[in-house]
């Protein structure tokens, strides 16, 4: 599947040569690089105690590879790149706040290093289901990335259980986790 994705974008990028001063749009979802096990978590009961406790910073997706195209970067320039991120939280009993951090960067660097490019806060409240959704435009270190044949994702959560009250049972899904470039071709 992989493999015809690259083939219908290398594709693209040849009409692109042909095609004057028109741009290219690429759209790549990221999510269908994860597994399911990388996009949803479950957890529960976590009971209240004072304060609430913290669970700390914890890898949903720990450092994976994301292929690009393959010399994307000589071929044209990067003149917008919007990313989409939403996740799904529920929560069938008690109360709590998740913080989910989104890290990326070049092949060379370990994302962790760099600064987020998403911080979600996702409130758990009983008995409910809410979607939280983040986009990010125009970020000239995100932007970059798309010009590289390898970048670096990992994904991070941060759960606080209840002070009082109900224990927490709950989980979270990212629903959608996609990005649309806008490419022109390079004027030498």
């Amino acid at each position: 599947m992989r493999n015809s994705r690259l083939i219908g974008m290398t594709a693209a990028l040849v009409v692109l040569a042909g095609c004057g001063n028109r741009d290219l749009i690429l759209r790549v979802d990221i999510k269908s690089f994860l597994t399911p096990a990388q996009t949803q978590q479950s957890f529960g009961p976590i009971p209240a105690i004072p304060g609430g406790g913290w669970s700390g910073e914890q890898a949903l997706v720990n450092d994976n590879h994301i292929n690009m195209l393959s010399g994307l970067g000589n071929a044209v320039v990067v003149k917008h790149v919007e990313v989409t991120l939403a996740t799904i939280v529920t929560s069938a009993s008690g109360t709590g706040v998740d913080t989910m951090r989104v890290y990326v960067s070049d092949l060379a660097t370990d994302p962790r290093s760099t600064a987020p490019v998403f911080t979600q806060v996702l409130n758990f409240v009983p008995g409910t289901s809410d979607t939280v959704t983040s986009v990010l435009t125009d970020d000239a270190r995100v932007d970059s990335l798309f010009t590289q044949k390898t970048m670096r994702l990992t994904v991070t959560t941060s759960l606080r259980g209840p002070a009082s009250g109900s224990a927490l049972n709950g989980g979270i899904e990212i629903h959608t986790f996609d990005a649309v470039a806008v490419a022109g071709r390079k004027m030498n």
